[in-house]
């Protein structure tokens, strides 16, 4: 589209909807997604303020653009109004204080004199091209569609026509918004811990770090109108009606394998330091499953989302446009989880523009088309392992502490275990390595993301920025991962104690007691 035929508005929307939440609620500044947490859980005491100040981001647009072209002395609409309205419905059940649902509905209305107030020489001529404007599914009825809009309106407005010039009369444009996000329930309790391999010299348990993300679905829908009034009488010559569904998910779920070694039995009035190994693992979608997790093809990193885009467009009462699409993308990845100072993650950056992703339409030329592009830039590298180690009270074994694993596949030696006749209801040690924490140098997945819709011919910028910049604070409380919500967080080793004699070993170190 030219300068003189296209008027463009830009304008962005998250696939997480926090764009759509920075910009109801933050009036157009910056905010971190805390900030935007927090607005959400103070707009049920502030929605009579909120509803004063809400534009959604074509408002936004249209606000600058109309704003810029005033101060450059250039001509604007004859009348220009803008209505919104904020609803969430509460949920009780989140501690985050986050809504079950949040709706935002508006309305805007732009009038014109003539083409010269909306950048145009002469209005652009409606015509609907017989090629399908992006794959999908639906039906097209191509043409010039002038002739039929210009005798529909000397038909409905008698003595239009003496009195303007076809292409040059006065038009009303009606642009109608909903903006529904729904978030998803908190995570399920974790799943109890499976059954003890007991009296065994070697245990091993798989513990999966991470976490998953699943963003909120975003329904967006977007209706134009074209109205022609004379005389006080109005009349609709088009209706264009654009609806967008989004949903996506993203995740970290790192498997290993932990493996705790001991002698069988432990003998009275002994302590030991005890060796643990971890081995990096690089699961199915079985195993995935049988964890807790979702398959998705063994992904061990989740990156994903669905889209829906349908256009429907009615032109003085014909269907010319009926059509949709579904769009996926997977930029999921299954590799053996990083383990080692210094490790990186196999993850290159990814930059889709509207044209590469597919999502791009032409829903009426030179009158509305939409775009979706997308950019993920994931850095990350890993540090170390750590865990608690603990003698569990009512056992015949005593001591705690912390240690860390550093490489694979050096063994980590931790201890003292103290073994003794401490408990006479039991003639067992129970050893548990728990609260493990995945350690990173850096961390950083920028996901970007915009939703581009161009409107006539005013060209208006709203800058870019990032869907979600999500750093290791904002999902731990320090440099590190947890277990994944879940999943088995524990390893628990049984093992005999009892009275004998210690034998030859390289592999454990022992230290009798001396008592006093």
């Amino acid at each position: 589209m030219n300068k003189n035929k296209s008027f463009r508005i830009k304008t962005f929307i998250s696939l997480l909807g926090l764009i759509l939440t920075l910009l109801f609620y933050n009036s157009g500044e910056g905010a971190n997604a805390a900030q935007i947490e927090n607005s959400l859980r103070a707009q049920q005491k502030q929605s009579s303020q909120i509803a004063k100040k809400t534009y959604t981001p074509l408002q936004q647009a249209l606000k600058q653009t109309f704003t810029k072209r005033s101060r450059s002395g250039l001509p604007g609409p004859a009348s220009v109004t803008y209505e919104s309205d904020v609803m969430a419905m509460p949920n009780p059940q989140r501690a985050d204080g986050l809504p079950k649902e949040f709706m935002v509905t508006a309305k805007t209305v732009l009038e014109f004199d003539n083409p010269k107030q909306a950048g145009l020489d002469k209005w652009p001529a409606t015509i609907v091209e017989d090629r399908p404007f992006t794959q999908g599914n639906g039906v097209i009825v191509p043409g010039d569609y002038n002739d039929s809009i210009k005798n529909f309106l000397a038909s409905q407005l008698p003595g239009i026509w003496d009195r303007y010039e076809f292409g040059y009369e006065p038009r009303r444009y009606i642009f109608r918004e909903t903006y529904k996000i729904t978030y998803p329930e908190e995570a399920a309790p974790k799943l109890p811990l499976p059954p003890i391999n007991t009296a065994d010299l070697t245990t091993v348990e798989q513990i999966v770090f991470g976490f998953t993300e699943t963003g909120p679905r975003i329904n967006y829908t977007i209706e134009e109108e074209w109205e022609e009034c004379f005389l006080g009488i109005c009349v609709t010559l088009a209706e264009v009606r654009a609806g967008l569904a989004l949903d996506w998910d993203i995740g970290l779920r790192l498997p290993v394998d932990v493996s705790l070694t001991s002698p069988n039995p432990l003998i009275i009035n002994n302590s030991y330091h005890l060796p643990s190994t971890i081995t990096p693992l690089d699961w199915t979608a079985t195993q995935f499953e049988q964890a807790g997790l979702e398959g998705v093809d063994g992904n061990e990193f989740l990156l994903r989302y669905v889209v829906f885009l349908g256009i429907q467009a009615e032109i003085v009462g014909i269907d010319a446009i009926d059509w949709g699409i579904d769009s996926e993308f997977d930029g999921s990845a299954s590799f053996t989880t990083p383990f080692g100072p210094g490790t990186s993650f196999p993850l290159p950056p990814l930059e889709l523009s509207p044209g590469q992703t597919g999502l791009q339409w032409d829903i009426v030329p030179s009158i509305l088309s939409i775009g979706i592009g997308l950019n993920i830039n994931p850095s990350l590298s890993q540090s170390e392992i750590t865990a608690n180690w603990q003698a569990v009270p009512g056992s015949d074994a005593q001591g705690n502490g912390t240690f860390a694993y550093l490489d694979p596949p050096a063994r980590t030696i931790f201890g003292p275990v103290v073994a003794d006749d401490f408990s006479p209801n039991t003639n067992q040690a129970h050893i548990r390595l728990n609260e493990f924490q995945y350690g990173f140098d850096q961390f950083l997945i920028d996901l970007g993301g915009f939703l581009e819709i161009e409107v006539l011919s005013f060209d208006a910028e709203v800058a870019d920025f990032d869907i979600i910049a999500l750093e290791i604070d904002d999902i731990s409380d320090g440099p590190w991962l947890g277990v994944h919500t879940g999943t088995n967080e524990a390893v628990d080793h049984m093992v005999e104690v009892g009275p004998g004699e210690i034998p030859p070993s390289d592999t454990f170190v022992y230290l009798p007691l001396i008592r006093r």
